[in-house]
């Protein structure tokens, strides 16, 4: 059975290199690492064990940009096309990374509702819309 991949590349990974640099070994226990090392990131998991499956976000309640690279033969995305640079929306508010296929995918749909409710996203007149981009990784 062919292993399908959806890689989904956050240019805030880059972005952390850029601003944590490469520390000297004496302060390399000062500082924290990875996502949450960038100010105004915010990353969450959750597993599901009896499935199991599980689900992880990572909120940029600021905005930041992102970018994609979708691979494998039957990948599932929601939004993705948001992260092409010719679009009009720049910034994404959140990423989705979930397990469990087609119903993955609506775990967005709860990260969408938390930004609503915290006025955090695109404005579109009076409206704010959160702008969240997720993948399913099989």
């Amino acid at each position: 059975m062919e292993v399908k991949r959806v890689v989904v590349v956050v240019a805030f990974l880059a972005a952390a290199l850029v601003f944590l640099g490469v520390p000297s070994p004496s302060h390399a226990q000062e500082l924290a690492w990875g996502l949450t090392a960038i100010p105004g990131l915010k990353v969450g998991h959750f597993t599901l064990s009896e499935r199991p499956t599980g689900c992880t976000v990572v909120l940029a309640e600021g905005g930041a940009v992102g970018g994609v690279d979708v691979r494998g033969g039957a990948p599932g995305t929601r939004e993705i096309a948001l992260l092409d640079p010719v679009n009009s929306v720049q910034v994404v508010h959140a990423v989705v990374l979930s397990g469990g296929s087609a119903f993955g995918l609506d775990a967005a749909s709860g990260v969408v509702r938390y930004l609503d409710e915290r006025d955090i996203g695109y404005r579109v007149g009076p409206n704010t819309v959160p702008i969240v981009v997720g993948a399913i990784l099989f």
